[in-house]
């Protein structure tokens, strides 16, 4: 990895998007959002503090690269998604949708995770040199509905919202 640039390419100019501050209260605003006791997968779950916010039973970190004791590595715009034999009661993607190809995929692949999904997307910045994508608040909940989800709550924080959503396939 070179030292200018991340695998997100995080460079010393964008840097500024990526404070440690934000991304703090990001954690807590999805750790409110979610029961204790219950286990969570951390798609683009980066160094996987996540798990430090909330009351698990389980967590289990899914990144690029590993940045986290028990992460597994992988890439999702290859298409590159593990397998778990059982699901997890949450599934999260926080500050992860922007990087990826193919949204819709990766949010329909979501539902062999987990029943209910907490994700992020930041809808104010439209043009970054980082994110592949720039979609509307109302693109993202029309995406979400498309891959089978149904926005249970939306929370607001900074740049970004927050939807907890509940599979619609399920009884």
């Amino acid at each position: 990895m070179q030292s200018d640039q991340s695998y997100y390419g995080v460079t010393e100019d964008n840097s500024k998007h990526f404070d440690a501050q934000t991304w703090d209260k990001r954690y807590i605003a999805v750790s409110e959002l979610m029961q204790l006791g219950k286990s969570v997968i951390d798609l683009c779950g980066g160094d996987g503090k996540l798990q430090f916010y909330i009351q698990i039973s389980k967590y289990q970190c899914v990144d690029i690269t590993k940045r986290c004791a028990n992460a597994i590595v992988a890439d999702f715009n290859k298409k590159e998604f593990p397998y778990f034999a059982e699901k997890f009661d949450y599934a999260t993607c926080l500050g992860g949708l922007e990087y990826l190809d193919d949204v819709l995929g990766f949010l329909q692949f979501l539902r062999n995770y987990s029943n209910t999904i907490i994700v992020t997307y930041n809808n104010i910045v439209k043009k970054s040199p980082v994110f592949k994508n720039a979609y509307t608040q109302f693109e993202i909940q029309n995406l979400l509905n498309k891959a089978g989800w149904e926005i249970q709550e939306i929370e607001s924080y900074g740049k970004e919202k927050v939807y907890l959503c509940k599979n619609i396939y399920i009884n």
